[in-house]
């Protein structure tokens, strides 16, 4: 509910639109970024939450969030295609993600389009160094970070040691004081607060919202899909990313510490299988079909052989193709740092993922040396003895990039093993020149 001038409005005047999220960003959240989730969470509108902090407070550290049973209330899904970390909350009946991105809040307003909701409970991020900072000094900053019709909240929580940062003027820099909202906190758990109360502002300006899907398309990895991946991606589950142990793991640390002393329960609450539930997933995925012109599928140019059996040869970096990956039950097999940068990109490829370098175990070729003059001899050939039992296997350019040597020690391992049974070999490379 919301005041204005001591009369009662029962609907605070949020935005509400279509076929899309709202976009929000509260800059410099720390660990306060729980207060804009629980007001988008009142709204019970389809929203993203970005959050943008030189340090951020990620959710799947401490401290956790649990829901009613104790389980991980923000799931993590995928990583943005810059590394942010991304999270989502399965058993809202409405589309909802968060996202934390280590950068500064004038660096991350460069980097999304114009809002149409801004939380702020800080001033100085909007400021540059400004001494003794008002409202006034900071009003134009912030709306323009918003659209036209965009809606800023001025969370009160600072009230008490910045009064001055409440002190304003109705129409200022474009401007409308809209009341003193106040919400309960329902959802979401919060330390040292009862309830949320800010201060409303429309904003009125001439900015259109533009590149929405663009942004979007860098958070999901099904809105760089065409409609024909997304009728595949429908039959299939999201799975968490395991930032922190899985279920099996935490059932297991569960049953130990509850029957056995000297063990320890798992401090962090329990994992959910996926950032979906199944259903809803289905019907989001059917929603992206139907508007196709909102998706961002990622185009390839590969270069095909066949030697009895096809290699393909595409100019780019495999961690942006992951999800295409996974949608042709690809094995992937590469050392240890871009195998961590695939899987955050898409976790379902653990499920084929070849190790080279696994983190507790002796690597699986001994002294390998990837590329150059001193590169492993042969590598490709034991690359492909590694993925015995695979139809379809990726990985990254290796040795010198020769094509020549790359289809001697194909054929030659075919001719070894003919029975293999693969199919496909996917091989990405960043330099044009390699495998020319």
């Amino acid at each position: 509910m919301m005041w204005k001038d001591n009369e009662l409005i029962i609907e605070i005047p949020l935005p509400r639109v279509k076929d899309r999220p709202l976009i929000v960003a509260h800059p410099a959240a720390g660990s306060n970024y729980s207060a804009a989730w629980n007001v988008m969470i009142e709204h019970g509108e389809d929203f993203v939450l970005v959050c943008d902090d030189v340090g951020p407070h990620y959710p799947d550290e401490w401290p956790y969030h649990c829901d009613e049973v104790g389980a991980e209330y923000f799931v993590r899904m995928q990583n943005s295609t810059q590394g942010d970390r991304v999270y989502r909350n399965p058993d809202l009946k409405f589309d909802n993600l968060l996202v934390h991105r280590q950068m500064t809040a004038l660096e991350g307003f460069q980097s999304m389009p114009l809002v149409d909701v801004l939380f702020v409970d800080w001033l100085p991020p909007f400021s540059e160094n400004t001494p003794d900072l008002t409202f006034k000094k900071v009003a134009a900053a912030m709306a323009d970070a918003c659209r036209d019709g965009g809606i800023i909240l001025l969370d009160e929580k600072a009230r008490e040691h910045f009064p001055h940062w409440f002190e304003f003027e109705d129409g200022e820099f474009g401007l409308e004081h809209l009341g003193r909202a106040e919400w309960p906190i329902l959802s979401l758990e919060m330390t040292q607060r009862v309830g949320i109360s800010a201060e409303v502002f429309r904003v009125h300006n001439t900015k259109k919202q533009q590149g929405v899907d663009d942004f979007l398309s860098t958070l999901t990895m099904e809105r760089r899909m065409s409609a024909k991946e997304l009728k595949l991606m429908r039959k299939r589950m999201p799975r968490r990313n395991d930032s922190l142990p899985d279920k099996d793991e935490w059932w297991e640390r569960k049953f130990d510490s509850t029957f056995h002393q000297g063990f320890i329960a798992p401090e962090w609450p329990m994992p959910q299988a996926s950032p979906w539930d199944f259903g809803r997933y289905k019907l989001w995925i059917d929603d992206l079909i139907k508007n196709p012109e909102r998706l961002k599928p990622i185009s390839r140019d590969i270069r095909t052989l066949n030697i009895g059996f096809k290699i393909q040869l595409i100019h780019g970096d495999i961690k942006n193709h992951a999800e295409w990956l996974f949608l042709q039950n690809t094995s992937v097999i590469l050392r240890a740092k871009q195998m961590v940068q695939c899987l955050e990109a898409c976790p379902m490829l653990a499920e084929r993922a070849i190790k080279l370098q696994p983190k507790w175990e002796d690597p699986l070729i001994q002294e390998m040396k990837w590329s150059g003059e001193n590169a492993t001899p042969d590598l490709t050939k034991k690359l492909l003895d590694l993925s015995k039992g695979q139809k379809n296997v990726a990985t990254i350019a290796h040795e010198q990039g020769e094509l020549e040597n790359l289809l001697s020690q194909c054929k030659q391992w075919l001719k070894d093993n003919p029975n293999a049974g693969l199919e496909c070999f996917t091989i990405f490379h960043l330099d044009k020149a390699d495998y020319c």
